[in-house]
């Protein structure tokens, strides 16, 4: 249903916490494009804001 949605070819959406689901994110990419599978992936350390922190 999601892939139907957004015209995707591949899609998914995670249930599980906020990590978990940039690491699927992440798993998905580099499935995707095997070519570049090595690459090195830069995520920003205020990915996911916490008010208070």
């Amino acid at each position: 249903m999601v892939s139907d949605l957004t015209g995707l070819d591949i899609a998914n959406a995670s249930l599980l916490d906020e990590s978990s689901a940039v690491a699927e994110a992440i798993l998905l990419m580099r499935r995707s494009n095997k070519k570049h599978a090595d690459a090195p992936v830069v995520i920003d350390s205020d990915i996911f804001p916490r008010p208070g922190q």
